[in-house]
């Protein structure tokens, strides 16, 4: 079943914007084919790219999950049509039950995209109708819904907010347990971890969504997670504003049973619109700081989850309202500027401070105030592509297919 060199030459033709200020770029990263949905009910929009086709063809998918203007969560891949050509399509969609009209869509793939494994399940964490945390599983080549926590007698609490990430899997035993861990704002204003584990059942195809462990922290918002696996096995790094409105990040383990244990935790300046993925020995956070900038800094984790500052993206861009951060190939932030358009960024985040190299310039159309982005990495294969979804300015939600 589970069957870039820099050089100061490209910083200065790069016009970069002063903090507060609209962005500005060379523009060489450019919109190759778009892709239009219905309308969205709401602005809360997530994805997860996954891999279909082992090999040079892996990196050609993504799922992509918004609430529908009747108030149900919907679900939709995105495929490129071939590595060398420019063009996306979307083959299959599915929906499932109400999802709360304030919710934040959270969704991660086991395993995620790599030119090996295939992915077997992608899986959406969310605030459903009742206001409680809920977790789907999914197949991603019908997007067939395989189980859920509420039916698996694991009922989600009360949440405002969510996000979720992958923390290990296991393609070489099919009736093995896989693992995800949400990261919820309660309803009490808390941050929360929990650890779930996703068993097949034998002989069907359906999944239960086993809880596990939970932990639970002060006031937190604005909540992001990823896992830091290739730096410790089976850990995470969640990253959040903290209550006296500062960035603050916590790596934690989690052991055999699921249960967590927490080592260490770092707190910044000014944070909010907080986006965390991991990069290389630790992770890479793009946040809007006290002047509404887009801010990216690159952090060191070692292998016992000490956290370090490695430096950050200073003033090289501007405004950003709202914020994406990809977590696959190269690193990508997609913003919604001042002006109201989409502004896809790349950066060379190999030593030290992030370093802007490319952009799209002013080839972005309008996006909906408030509105939740989506973007890829290596969309299409080994760079030169990436994906973005984001709603426009009339409801309408676009897929862009982007070069560079």
């Amino acid at each position: 079943m589970k069957t870039k060199a820099f050089s100061l030459a490209l910083l200065s033709a790069l016009s970069l914007a002063a903090p507060g200020d609209a962005f500005a770029g060379a523009g060489d990263i450019n919109v190759d084919d778009t892709l239009n949905d219905g309308a969205l009910g709401s602005s809360r929009l997530a994805g997860t790219e996954i891999c279909i086709t082992p090999g040079s063809a892996c990196y050609r998918n993504a799922v992509v999950g918004f609430r529908t203007s009747s108030g149900d969560l919907k679900l939709t891949r995105y495929d490129a049509t071939s590595i060398v050509t420019t063009g996306i399509e979307r083959p299959v969609s599915n929906t499932a039950g109400p999802i709360s009209s304030t919710s934040q869509l959270a969704m991660t793939s086991l395993p995620p995209p790599t030119a090996v494994d295939p992915t077997y399940y992608v899986v959406s964490a969310f605030k459903d109708g009742g206001g409680d945390l809920m977790l789907i599983v999914w197949e991603p080549q019908t997007l067939a819904r395989l189980g859920d926590n509420v039916l698996s007698g694991f009922p989600g609490a009360a949440i405002s907010e969510v996000a979720v990430t992958q923390v290990s899997f296991d393609t070489s035993h099919p009736d093995s347990s896989d693992r995800v861990v949400t990261a919820v704002r309660t309803a009490g204003g808390s941050l929360q971890l929990t650890s779930w584990d996703i068993v097949d059942l034998p002989g069907t195809s359906d999944v239960e969504v086993v809880e596990l462990d939970t932990i639970t922290f002060g006031n937190a918002s604005q909540i992001d997670i990823d896992s830091i696996g290739s730096t410790i096995d089976q850990s995470v790094v969640v990253a959040f504003r903290n209550n006296s409105g500062n960035l603050q990040l916590k790596t934690l383990a989690i052991d055999a049973a699921g249960d967590f244990t927490e080592l260490d935790n770092y707190t910044s300046g000014p944070a909010s619109r907080v986006k965390i993925r991991e990069w290389g020995d630790g992770a890479v956070t793009a946040i809007r700081d006290e002047d509404d900038d887009l801010l990216v800094t690159r952090w060191d984790i070692d292998g016992a989850g000490n956290i370090s500052w490695q430096g950050n993206s200073g003033s090289q861009a501007g405004f950003a309202q709202e914020i994406s951060l990809s977590k696959f190939g190269e690193i990508y932030t997609a913003v919604r500027t001042s002006s109201g358009d989409m502004m896809v960024i790349e950066w060379s985040v190999t030593t030290g401070s992030p370093m802007r190299i490319n952009d799209s310039g002013g080839d972005g159309d309008g996006l909906t105030s408030g509105a939740d982005i989506f973007v890829t990495g290596n969309f299409g294969g080994a760079g030169g592509h990436s994906l973005t979804v984001g709603r426009l300015a009339d409801g309408g939600l676009q897929g862009r297919l982007w070069t560079h």
